[in-house]
């Protein structure tokens, strides 16, 4: 049968395609942990957005500042995403949680088979067939339903209609109207839009190299990239919304694991199922620009002229360089690798046009085989474990903690984790503010610095904060694994003043010792005997 496959084109195209697309919806269907997620802020801004249409205070206080803290609300900050938000809420209210889900599946698919389109326009589909399966783990390593999948997206039409003005099927005139349009989208729905821009800078410099009239190109893509520039310009916060990817990172006073390196994190002990796709793809696409570098004795323009795609080494190398420094841009890599590395493989690899056709059919099957074989080898202790929690939409019962402090009218002042703020704020905004949520931009760097981590490993700094801000509740996530969250939550089970009321697999939520409290805590306190702890003797 296998051998049939490969006898027949057409068919074979067809079980690819089948295969690949089912190979990566296996990934895709992965369910939200909305606990610690920033899905719930995101649908919580679109329905704020949505209903402040006439009510300009509101709206500009949505867009401009930390609009959903109990603490640092005035503070002022960018709300760079505030397009995927109404997306998402629009679709959630049309179709629900699952329904999104299936959304962000198809335009995640849609964005997969873009790259892997341009992909074929190189290396046909027996080169890049297999090395999409390969790499699919890894471009499936960002599959929960966030803004970036837009970017993916626009990156994805971005390199398409550049690759095809390459090739001499989009007119240079249809770029100038369809980039801008997109990056004027692009900006508003998340701040990876610079990559747009970054995208077009590399085509113009393929463009430079490989064409004869360099001083017209540079004209071309010069304004072409000024276009787009200054259709980035339409954003709510204009010109400080274009450059704050260049100074976000300056007010972060917490560090966000997947801004960080993977060997940083495997040293940490942090489980990184990718973190060996992304070095041997890494090292993939290192020796194939270094083996062909090398066939074209290091002569650039040679390697150009030999109608190669700078523009798509380039970018693929950028990518892999991104995600040696964060782990978040692995998805982007794998993306960019795809084309990158089914050009160098369709250039390095023999020519086998001399050998008999059967031959050439059983090589491409071994080869095949190998490939698939490896995949599924490197990544078995990842797939075993997806196929424990194989589902699509939100995991089951997340919303029993909220449902549980609604239901019992309870109040805050709230204390909760860094993670989950998202959750509270979808689920009690604007009935009660979090103090935190997963957005280390939005609040001072010295808030977390000062009083945030402190009051989490500091007894005497808890104190403190919990006489000044008089907190009745404290929401915690099971799910974060910050160093700090256990012992602290350790320590409010052997605090007296305190007691858990509510503890499922995922969150746990105490309440101050007080009159108010007095009913709730009488009839749902957790003795600390269920988590295998004993109250420490005052």
């Amino acid at each position: 049968m296998i051998s049939s496959l490969f006898r027949r084109p057409r068919i074979f195209k067809i079980f690819a395609a089948i295969l690949l697309i089912s190979w990566y919806g296996f990934w895709l269907a992965t369910p939200v942990v909305f606990t610690t997620g920033d899905l719930g802020r995101h649908l919580k801004n679109g329905e704020i957005f949505l209903y402040s249409l006439g009510n300009a205070a509101q709206l500009t206080a949505l867009l401009h500042t930390n609009f959903y803290s109990s603490t640092f609300a005035a503070a002022p900050f960018i709300n760079h995403h505030w397009a995927t938000g109404v997306i998402f809420y629009i679709v959630w209210s049309l179709i629900g949680f699952r329904g999104l889900a299936l959304f962000y599946a198809a335009l995640s698919l849609l964005t997969f088979l873009i790259f892997f389109r341009v992909a074929l326009f190189r290396a046909g589909w027996k080169i890049t067939a297999p090395l999409a399966f390969f790499l699919i783990p890894l471009i499936a390593e960002r599959v929960e339903i966030r803004p970036e999948g837009f970017s993916y997206l626009f990156a994805a039409l971005f390199f398409l209609l550049l690759t095809l003005h390459s090739q001499g099927r989009v007119r240079f005139r249809t770029l100038l109207i369809a980039l801008p349009i997109l990056e004027m989208l692009w900006i508003n729905f998340h701040i990876y839009f610079v990559f747009g821009l970054a995208i077009i800078g590399f085509f113009g410099a393929g463009q430079f190299f490989t064409q004869p009239d360099k001083r017209v190109q540079i004209k071309k893509f010069g304004a072409l990239f000024l276009l787009a520039a200054s259709a980035a310009l339409l954003n709510p916060s204009g010109l400080n919304g274009f450059l704050f990817p260049l100074h976000i990172f300056q007010n972060y006073g917490i560090g966000v694991s997947e801004n960080q390196p993977g060997w940083v994190l495997a040293r940490q002990g942090f489980r990184l199922d990718n973190y060996p796709v992304f070095k041997i793809t890494l090292a993939l696409l290192a020796g194939g620009i270094l083996a062909t570098l090398l066939k074209k004795r290091y002569n650039l323009m040679a390697t150009a002229k030999a109608g190669l795609p700078l523009a798509s080494l380039g970018l693929a190398a950028v990518f892999g360089y991104l995600s040696w420094t964060a782990v978040r841009n692995y998805t982007f890599f794998g993306l960019f690798a795809l084309p990158a590395l089914a050009t160098l493989a369709h250039e390095l690899l023999p020519d086998f046009s001399k050998y008999r056709a059967t031959s050439r059919k059983m090589l491409a099957m071994a080869i095949t085989a190998v490939v698939i074989g490896a995949t599924l080898i490197i990544n078995r202790t990842r797939i075993s474990d997806h196929t424990k929690e194989y589902g699509i939409g939100i995991l089951p019962n997340s919303l029993k903690a909220e449902k549980f402090f609604t239901d019992h009218n309870l109040q805050g002042p709230i204390f909760n984790d860094f993670d989950i703020g998202g959750y509270l704020i979808y689920t009690l905004f604007p009935r009660e503010r979090p103090f935190v949520d997963n957005r280390p931009e939005a609040y001072p760097a010295s808030a977390f610095q000062e009083i945030f981590l402190p009051m989490q490993v500091s007894p005497d700094m808890w104190q403190k904060q919990e006489e000044k801000f008089h907190f009745n509740a404290i929401i915690f996530s099971l799910d974060d694994r910050a160093p700090w969250t256990l012992p602290f939550i350790v320590a409010r089970l052997n605090d007296s003043t305190w007691a858990p009321v509510f503890a499922d697999k995922s969150v746990i939520i105490f309440l101050k010792r007080n009159k108010l409290n007095e009913p709730v805590i009488k009839k749902f306190e957790i003795p600390n005997s269920s988590f295998g702890l004993r109250t420490v003797k005052e």
